[in-house]
Parts: structure tokens; sequence; C-alpha cells
């Protein structure tokens, strides 16, 4: 065996090598999804319990059995309560684009549909809702409007329109607001996976571009639900992509000081697919929890296979988020 043909296996080897540790770290090929579904449930600890044991589960058929059995999927579930009851918005994918759908309950276990509370010409999810000042606004995603549109409830919780443009010309991805009265940002990600801080001295803005934070790379940097708060510690739910889009969510502390704003991974798919549990077996990928009486609240979705178990390609995804990891590990 010549030198020549000796290097070209190696080369070989070595690109095989690669190829199966990228497919591991990232899946070439995923099953594809059939709908996503919400789930609930009250924690004591949040870190300690298993969040979606003995949890309640509003799946497709059952959300089909209330509507005219179009909806393809019930996905981005925020959760706000106000005198007991319990608002649950969510994106609420039926015909044509998202709306933003409302569930209610007066015992936090039995809910019923309102109807969709937002139509829009364009695409809507993620619609966090909090209360600021003493009213309502909800902070959902409006990316193919082109801008970060803020709404305000004319009516709480069924009529909203448009309150402020807080960040203009840009096509970000699930805008997570953290607003105390020393505190008020926002998280971004945009179609090339990095993850940008807007900060602000009000609600109403100007939001700017934050130089205490360093743009982050890669896979982990979308939210997955909103800001909250365990021990006096700020915590966000990122986005975990590791058997393609929607594969669960980790956990991520809020470092924040004068001199920088940084997240720090504090649990790992803290939500992963269920194997046992078939409205959740493919994936999960959003989380909201709200602390309430001594206890936390939380809210989140899950993806069920397709019946033929099909699979996709997810090569160029995988290729992008091994790229960005050697580029957080050599460069960052």
């Amino acid at each position: 065996m010549n030198k020549a043909f000796r290097a070209l296996l190696y080369i070989i080897l070595l690109l095989c090598i690669i190829i199966m540790i990228a497919n591991w770290r990232y899946n070439f090929f995923t099953i594809k999804g059939d709908g996503w579904s919400i789930g609930m449930n009250t924690l004591t600890n949040v870190f300690e319990e298993e969040p979606v044991k003995n949890s309640i589960i509003l799946d497709k058929e059952w959300f089909n059995g209330q509507t005219a059995g179009s909806t393809q999927f019930l996905a981005d579930p925020f959760i706000f309560i106000e005198d007991s009851t319990h608002y649950i918005f969510f994106e609420h994918q039926a015909e044509g684009n998202a709306n933003i759908g409302l569930l209610t309950s007066r015992n936090g276990e039995d809910f019923q549909f309102e109807g969709d509370i937002l139509d829009e010409d364009f695409h809507l999810s993620f619609p966090q809702v909090f209360k600021w000042g003493g009213e309502y606004y909800m902070l959902p995603e409006s990316k193919q409007s082109g801008n970060v549109l803020l709404y305000k409830a004319d009516s709480f919780p069924s009529k909203w329109s448009v309150s402020d443009t807080l960040i203009k010309d840009v096509t970000f991805k699930d805008p997570a607001i953290l607003i105390t009265d020393s505190i008020k940002l926002i998280s971004v990600s945009d179609e090339n996976l990095k993850q940008t801080i807007y900060s602000s001295d009000s609600l109403t803005g100007p939001w700017v571009k934050s130089d205490l934070f360093k743009e982050r790379y890669g896979d982990e940097t979308r939210a997955g639900g909103n800001f909250f708060q365990v021990g006096g510690e700020w915590f966000l739910p990122l986005q975990r992509n590791n058997r393609g889009y929607g594969s669960g969510i980790s956990l991520y502390k809020l470092k924040y000081t004068n001199k920088e704003i940084k997240f720090e991974k504090y649990a790992e798919s803290y939500l992963d697919k269920i194997d046992t549990l078939k409205w959740f077996n493919r994936g999960m990928h959003h989380l909201s929890v709200l602390p309430y009486k001594g206890r936390f609240k939380i809210v989140f979705d899950g993806d069920i296979k397709s019946p033929e178990k099909e699979r996709i390609a997810n090569w160029k995804a995988s290729l992008k988020y091994n790229f960005y990891d050697l580029r957080r590990i050599f460069i960052e």
C-alpha cells in the first residue's frame, strides 16, 4: 500500500468519524412531528420534581372535540392567573396563519376554549402575557410583521390591540421579556441562530442592543418560554434541538450586573421527549412557569410522532449547530 493511498484512507476514516460525531450530537434525520399539545402541572420545587408526571394533558383530540375539528396543533402556552381564574394563552394553528387562542379554568383543572382572541394577517405565536403598571400586555412573536409588537388589552382577556412597536424592522423569534423595577430586557434570536439582548429604561422604550451582553450563537439560544424567578434568581427556558427542531428545553440562569449580562446553563434537557406518553413522544419545546401561592404553576407543550414515523432531513441544521458549537469553543 503506497503512502498516497494510505493517506487517502486516513482522510476517509477521519471524515467518517467526524460525520458520526456530528450526527450523534445533532441528528441528520429526525422523525416528523404530527402536532403539538399542551400539558399543565403544579410543582412545589421546579428543579427537583418531574415536571410532566401526573400532569393535565390538553391534546388535539380533546380540543377538536370542542371545536370544528380543524386544529393542527396547540403550542407555546403561557399561564396567567388572576382572581383564581387560570388563563392559558397559546398559539392556535388551524387554517391559514396561526392565531392566539385562550383556554380558561376556574379550578385549574377543567379548561374550556374561549376562542381566538388575537387574529392578524401574519403568523402569531409565543403569546407572553404580563401585567405592568396596572395594565395587561402581550408580547407575542410577530416576526412576519417585520417588527417586535407590544399589544395591550382593551378588555382583558379577550380584546387586544397594538400598543407600541418595541423593535422595528427585524424578524426576531420568540421575544422573552423580563421587566421589573430594576431590570428591563428582551431576549431575541434570529434566523442565524444568534441570541441578542435588548434593554431599556421603560416598557415603551427605546429598546436598544445591550453592550453588556455578548451575543451567543447556535443551539439553546432561542427562548422557549418566559423568565421566572426562584429563590431570588431569574431563569429562562431555551430551546434544545439535538434531535431536530423542538427536541427539548434546557434551563439557563440569568447573570445580571452593571458590568455584564450572561446566561449560564442550569439544567440540560429539563424537558425532553417522553416515550411512554404518546402526545409528547417526539419532543418538547416550550415551558411557562408562574409562582402561585407558594408553589409553581407550569404549562408546556409536546409533539407527537407522525403515524408513519416519517423521517425528515436535518443535516443542514446539524452541520450548522456543530459549527456554532466549535465556534463557541475556539472563538468565544
